[in-house]
């Protein structure tokens, strides 16, 4: 059973990080449904995971609403949101059997790195849906050591099984998931969840990824140097939540006039290391680095879309992407002017990431 309640109103702004659906939605009554019938289809969409209650968390937000071309699903998905329902884990695992209609591709990333125009690409090109950022890959990241691992992989299974019941999804063969930053994390979990999914890394040259970091500071009003109060925060949300240890001989968090690279470079660092990691470990990918897709577009979107089973023509469709902003009408979006990093900056990131603690193999730098 499951239990279902009308979206009533909204109330504040709702955040990603330490929030959750019910405390943005006013709800009225909740009644008891079954979860089979009511939840495959008609609108409803899986959002959030709660691990405090054990419950996954689903919202209804029309059966014509497009969820995969937005630039991130959940904004959408808790604007638009009609009804909620609750599921117990127990429950959401155990059905998960019955749910698998499209082959999925994995999309990981580092964030800022290009992964947003991608995934607007992606979904001009006819070949399949990209669906960007659903909530409950955050919540897997961030909680993924509070259960044993095959309850994750579970969990992760569920979850992405259930995309295919997401408003339209049947329109194309393939799903295409953006995933998070953080969930540079759940590798040997999703591999586990869908071993027959193909896998994408995509990341950029760490100066321009901490410049990109420094420019997403300073369109969210940010000051110059990184206060005091933000810094174990922005090194949670940065690393995943990576134990603040890991920056021991690197920077500190203490430190006087810490600046965003400084932080940002030791986060590049992390990603890379664990993707790195993966790859040893025998998970497979096709990594690429948005240097080289904004080089020679054409050739790079060949090379993923065959890897990705895509037809090569296709391409062509997609290329338009690049023209437009691809976080156009959110607060992130490129259109405000900000200032960029300078030499001595370079210089700070090179010295971070040259400190031989870093266990990342000597290209990865480039």
């Amino acid at each position: 059973m499951i239990t279902v309640h009308e979206v009533l109103s909204r109330r504040g702004d709702y955040r990603l990080v330490n929030s959750t659906a019910d405390q943005f939605l006013e709800l009225g009554q909740g009644v008891d449904c079954e979860f089979e019938n009511t939840l495959c289809g008609n609108g409803w969409t899986l959002f959030e995971l709660d691990y405090d209650r054990e419950q996954a968390v689903f919202l209804n937000v029309g059966a014509d609403t497009n969820l995969f071309e937005v630039p991130f699903s959940y904004r959408a998905q808790i604007t638009l949101a009609r009804q909620l329902a609750y599921v117990d884990f127990s429950t959401f695992e155990n059905y998960e059997k019955v749910f698998s209609r499209n082959k999925v591709i994995q999309l990981y990333n580092i964030g800022h790195c290009g992964s947003t125009l991608l995934h607007h690409v992606i979904n001009m090109s006819g070949e399949a849906w990209d669906i960007s950022e659903p909530k409950f890959l955050f919540d897997i990241a961030m909680s993924r050591n509070r259960l044993p691992f095959d309850r994750q992989v579970a969990l992760a299974r569920a979850g992405l099984k259930l995309l295919s019941c997401f408003p339209l999804a049947e329109q194309k063969p393939a799903l295409v998931l953006k995933h998070f930053s953080q969930c540079t994390k759940l590798y040997h979990i999703f591999a586990a969840a869908m071993p027959e999914s193909k896998a994408l890394f995509m990341y950029r040259d760490a100066f321009n990824w901490c410049n990109s970091i420094y420019g997403f500071a300073q369109r969210m009003g940010m000051p110059s140097l990184m206060p005091y109060d933000r810094r174990s925060f922005t090194w949670w949300v940065q690393s995943g939540g990576v134990p603040e240890s890991y920056l021991e001989g690197l920077v500190s968090l203490q430190g006087e006039n810490l600046k965003y690279e400084e932080l940002a470079a030791c986060a590049w660092a992390l990603h890379i290391e664990e993707f790195q990691s993966a790859r040893k470990a025998g998970l497979g990918f096709l990594a690429f680095r948005y240097n080289e897709l904004m080089q020679d577009r054409k050739a790079t979107l060949e090379k993923i879309f065959a890897y990705c089973g895509f037809d090569p023509s296709s391409v062509l469709r997609s290329l338009d992407a690049f023209d437009h902003d691809s976080h156009e009408g959110e607060e992130t979006a490129h259109d405000r002017s900000v200032r960029k990093l300078g030499p001595e900056a370079e210089t700070t990131i090179s010295k971070i990431l040259s400190n031989p603690r870093l266990a990342m193999d000597g290209d990865a730098r480039l």
